[in-house]
């Protein structure tokens, strides 16, 4: 914060071993679009309230799923409460990388049903931003699991209305050979690749630096 200010990016941090590259490690999170705060308020306030802050965000976006799942508003409340207290939560609220990252998913999850449910570059395009989001924050290890995620929502993919029986059209593609099964599948796959693509777009300023390192 410190370089920033005094017009120097902090591409390379002299006071560790006998320097080392700063920027190319993704845990810095220099990118990170929130921790704009520490140039707005204090160092130590703004620490705090970026904890405080992502805590907050990390139940709100836990009730957006929810919502959007067509889960009823207390349940949905009582999930978004549920993460944003739980143990995990709680237990990296000290290791920032993984706080700052871990709280994209919920959103990161909702978009990217959207996007198998109704395909549309719109919603692929904000499921690989808030992947880069998190991405940003520093939590690498965060950013493998929520693909896994994906890639498993790839494989167990809800369909329009789970609770409505299916449609004649869709048991004549299933009788002959699974067609309409196998092209619903060929389609998420197909989202999960612009996805991917995007995300590499948006977030080669960082991970570019980073495969260097």
């Amino acid at each position: 914060v410190e370089s920033i200010k005094n017009g120097e990016f902090p591409l390379w941090n002299p006071y560790q071993f006998s320097g080392h590259p700063f920027f190319a490690n993704p845990q810095h999170a220099i990118l990170y679009p929130l921790n704009g705060l520490f140039f707005l308020l204090p160092f130590d306030v703004a620490f705090n309230a970026i904890i405080i802050l992502h805590f907050f965000l990390g139940g709100l976006f836990t009730y957006l799923l929810l919502r959007d799942l067509k889960v009823g508003s207390t349940g949905s409340l009582i999930s978004g409460l549920i993460f944003m207290l739980s143990g995990y939560l709680l237990s990296v609220h000290s290791l920032l990388n993984c706080l700052l990252s871990v709280i994209w998913t919920p959103l990161i999850m909702m978009f990217f049903r959207r996007s198998v449910l109704h395909p549309g570059f719109k919603n692929e395009i904000l499921t690989a931003v808030f992947i880069s989001f998190s991405f940003l924050g520093g939590g690498i290890e965060i950013v493998y699991g929520n693909f896994w995620v994906l890639l498993v929502m790839v494989i167990f993919s809800p369909q329009l209305n789970p609770s409505s029986p299916p449609s004649v059209s869709s048991r004549a593609d299933f009788t002959k050979g699974g067609l309409g099964g196998l092209w619903r599948v060929v389609r998420r796959v197909r989202s999960l690749v612009i996805v991917c693509v995007f995300f590499l777009f948006l977030s080669a300023i960082q991970l570019i630096p980073f495969l260097e390192l």
